[in-house]
């Protein structure tokens, strides 16, 4: 049935074009109907009552056979028994490839400058299995040199050509039970809102449960909460893992057309960290006892915020950030970040970027192992400067410089002075 459908539709539309071209044309119609004959798949009666039915439409046929051919196209998709799942239909496939230059010194240490070249490939699948699940994987390259950098995913160029390998970046399954409510399980990505990576890391994608919860209030405000249950390690001989508890509410305040604000402060309740050895992948900056245990709970609280101004001159955008962090340790426990971010996201050929933040960071404020990688090797104990330059090639292409200009410890500038600059080239897909 579904066969003679499609040939009909076939036949019709050879004798609309004899028909609307009143030439020999249409005999071409004849022939195809006595092949079709000849198969059995017409009958002598069927062929001359259509033949005869096609001669009488004429003119009326364009519009008529348009809509059958369009019918046959849905009676052909719905019989086909190999129509891929809407899940598989549903699957997203994103990432992005970087290629950096990167030169690094710092004044009054034991190693000379070093110049590196290093890559970053990251990519990931998200699928919308139904209404309210779905699920997402990605795979990037990282660990720095060695492997062993949990944060990181550029990866150095070295070994005589060895092949880098990749690793699991992020896995988890979504569940959104209603709109403007989201929650996440595996390893997932950051669901906190951060303006700048002073205690998150922009690659860390932390292991637990996350959540996302929007409530508008009105056309021009919206609340939203943040929570988050992570564990930090597992321990066998003991069923007092650490694990951090976080919870962040917000609001997002649009003024006007061209202006927005956007402020969210966040409580961390560290979880059996205390007296515990978190030293395996730290920078060592946070205060240890005698036998290297966590000396403080590190409970913290912190404050981000960002004004932003929509403008329709050269700038596009202007916006002042600005970031706050203060812990339960008896002393070095503050840290801020304040900064000022010119243009626009990157994404188009023309569009550009300038980004500028000076941060000073204590010892105490935060965990040593989460703040950003490149700033003085992520530790805690830091003060400067970051300048970013970003612009873009053509689409989805884009070329940037990121100059970092600090010092360790923030009591003796004159210790350890950090000069580091990255030239990147990025694609993204």
């Amino acid at each position: 049935m579904k066969k003679k459908f499609l040939v009909f539709a076939l036949i019709m539309t050879l004798a609309l074009i004899g028909l609307n071209t009143r030439s020999g044309r249409a005999g071409e119609a004849d022939i195809l109907v006595n092949k079709l004959v000849e198969k059995k798949i017409l009958t002598q009666d069927e062929a001359a009552q259509m033949i005869t039915d096609m001669l009488k439409e004429g003119p009326r046929q364009n519009e008529e056979i348009k809509t059958l051919v369009a019918e046959s196209a849905k009676e052909e998709a719905k019989n086909n028994k190999q129509v891929l799942p809407s899940w598989v239909q549903n699957m997203t496939l994103s990432g992005d490839i970087r290629v950096r230059y990167q030169t690094e010194d710092v004044n009054n240490d034991t190693n000379p400058r070093r110049d590196r070249w290093r890559i970053r490939l990251r990519t990931g699948v998200t699928s919308r299995i139904n209404d309210q699940w779905g699920a997402a994987f990605g795979l990037a390259t990282g660990g720095g040199t060695d492997g062993t950098d949990p944060i990181s995913r550029n990866q150095t160029l070295t070994d005589e050509f060895q092949a880098p390998g990749a690793r699991i970046d992020y896995v988890y399954i979504k569940y959104t039970p209603v709109k403007d409510m989201t929650f996440m399980a595996g390893k997932i990505k950051n669901p906190l809102w951060i303006t700048k990576d002073m205690i998150w890391d922009h690659d860390a994608m932390p292991d637990g449960l996350g959540g996302n919860l929007n409530f508008k209030a009105s056309d021009s405000i919206t609340f939203f909460v943040n929570p988050g249950y992570f564990v930090l390690k597992e321990i066998k001989e003991t069923t007092k893992d650490p694990a951090m508890l976080a919870i962040q509410p917000g609001m997002n305040w649009k003024i006007s057309d061209s202006l927005n604000f956007k402020v969210a402060g966040a409580y961390y309740n560290f979880i059996n960290v205390q007296g515990t050895d978190m030293s395996v992948h730290s920078d060592g900056g946070n205060s240890r006892d005698a036998v290297n245990k966590w000396l403080y709970k590190m409970n913290s609280t912190a404050f981000d915020a960002e004004l932003g101004l929509k403008m329709s001159n050269f700038l596009k955008n202007i916006s002042v950030f600005g970031e706050y962090v203060k812990s339960d340790a008896d002393a070095d426990n503050t840290g801020w970040d304040a900064g000022i971010k010119l243009g626009e996201s990157v994404s188009e050929k023309g569009q550009w970027q300038l980004v500028y933040n000076y941060r000073n960071l204590e010892k105490d404020a935060w965990v040593d192992w989460l703040p950003d990688s490149d700033f003085m090797g992520g530790a805690t104990g830091v003060k400067g400067s970051e300048f970013e330059f970003s612009c873009g090639l053509n689409k989805n292409v884009s070329f940037g410089l990121d100059y970092y200009m600090n010092n360790q410890p923030i009591d003796n500038p004159t210790d350890k002075k950090q000069n580091l600059l990255q030239v990147d080239l990025l694609v993204k897909f």
